[in-house]
């Protein structure tokens, strides 16, 4: 998949779950903005599936000849949910231009209808569920994906906590370990020193606990007219002759 492809399904997710939300209030006028918003995620998650069949749309092209035109390019198969999504598309027409109010038990059956659509839809050409589909996936697979992967499931199940580790462990992973100036702990030059892209004189730094650490001597402050034990000269030992 592309990144713009990639961009366009998330922007159809997000406008979504906008949607999901305006219907979940009470008040409603938000059906209204509920209709609107899963009527454009639908328009945008089409234009993504295009992109990525190789179908180019005009800007003028109406929101049914997006099917006719996907369906042409995927015969024998169809998109699945046709009809209900074009009923989207009309009541989005009436509550926008018209001022009609959706019905909500309506509105409910056809955003329903509208995720499994993007559901099926996804799994068949996309490969991966509509809910799961992000940037990630244009990663190679190597280390720092699996800590990314496992950092998006962690934030999907709030667990905020692991989420941050796991984008930690990946930003050290391909930025920092560059720098990584620890095979110079013990005294010598590795191989893999040589390789570091760690200033030079970092690597010459004594990196062992306690080493090259000097203590600092901490300043006496006495009171004024009181001398402190230690500033008093050194009574001379007797000598001893032998």
């Amino acid at each position: 998949m592309e990144i713009e492809t990639i961009r366009r399904i998330s922007l159809a997710r997000h406008l979504f779950e906008l949607g999901s939300g305006c219907l979940r209030s009470k008040n409603d006028l938000h059906l209204f903005a509920a209709v609107n918003l899963v009527q454009d995620a639908i328009e945008a998650f089409l234009i993504a599936l295009a992109e990525h069949i190789e179908i180019a749309f005009d800007q003028g092209t109406r929101f049914d000849k997006y099917f006719v035109l996907i369906d042409e390019k995927i015969t024998p198969r169809e998109l699945p949910f046709k009809s209900k999504l074009l009923r989207l598309n009309r009541v989005r027409v009436d509550s926008k231009h018209h001022g009609i109010q959706p019905a909500r038990i309506e509105c409910e059956r056809l955003i329903t209808s509208a995720h499994e659509f993007m559901d099926e839809v996804s799994a068949t050409f996309f490969g991966a569920p509509f809910a799961s589909i992000c940037s990630i996936d244009l990663l190679d697979e190597t280390q720092s994906k699996a800590h990314l992967t496992e950092a998006k499931a962690a934030i999907e199940s709030k667990d905020y906590r692991n989420c941050l580790i796991h984008c930690r462990k990946a930003v050290y992973l391909e930025i920092e370990s560059r720098y990584d100036i620890s095979a110079f702990q013990n005294e010598g030059t590795t191989l893999y020193g040589l390789l570091s892209k760690a200033a030079w004189g970092t690597r010459q730094l004594p990196l062992r606990p306690g080493a090259g650490h000097r203590p600092h001597r901490q300043r006496q402050i006495h009171h004024a007219g009181h001398h402190h034990p230690s500033d008093q000269p050194h009574a001379e030992l007797p000598r001893h002759h032998d």
